[in-house]
């Protein structure tokens, strides 16, 4: 994973942190800073580097083909987010009720993490990910059935692309896998 770096703004040229999206100078907005971070020419090589790597390895298995379908199937897919009936109802039943990040809901009192391995690390994970930022990460999945995952909840929302595109940046597996495999956090 890249280290973000300052950018200058495209407006005024000040420079705006990693973390922001608009610039402190004069508020013009440069972009969500998921979205730029992945865009860094150490992202993009890192990236093409894992997807080589993948069809090399299927290719070698003989399995090639699948790899194809599966590459097919995920342009095809959408973004859902998994959730209990209550949470949903309420952003269905109330206009301007708003879906936040778990970060958000933790640190408001209304949502306790499990007492599981994932959300006991989950905020050091989400932090070394999207540093100053990271209460901001809704995180989804990807489905190309139209269902979420069951474990995050037995209803599903799909988000609808054009609404979140310029804001979207995918991880190729699950975002605490990816941190161990990588090595992010240190031991």
């Amino acid at each position: 994973m890249a280290i973000a770096k300052e950018i200058e703004c495209w407006h005024c040229g000040f420079s705006v942190p990693s973390h922001r999206r608009d610039c402190p100078s004069c508020g013009e907005d440069n972009g969500y800073p998921n979205v730029r971070v992945c865009q860094t020419p150490q992202e993009v090589e890192a990236l093409d580097a894992r997807y080589s790597a993948a069809l090399v390895s299927t290719a070698a298995r003989g399995v090639a083909d699948v790899a194809a379908a599966f590459e097919a199937a995920v342009a095809r897919s959408s973004i859902a987010i998994s959730r209990r009936l209550a949470t949903l109802a309420n952003l269905v039943s109330d206009s301007r009720a708003s879906y936040v990040s778990f970060q958000r809901e933790v640190a408001a009192g209304i949502r306790d993490p499990l007492e599981n391995k994932f959300d006991k690390v989950r905020t050091q994970y989400e932090e070394a990910l999207y540093p100053h930022f990271s209460s901001e990460i809704i995180f989804g999945s990807l489905t190309t059935n139209d269902r979420g995952i069951a474990s995050y909840g037995g209803y599903t929302m799909i988000l609808k692309a054009d609404l979140v595109s310029r804001r979207t940046s995918i991880f190729e597996e699950n975002p605490h896998k990816f941190v161990e495999r990588h090595h992010i956090l240190a031991n």
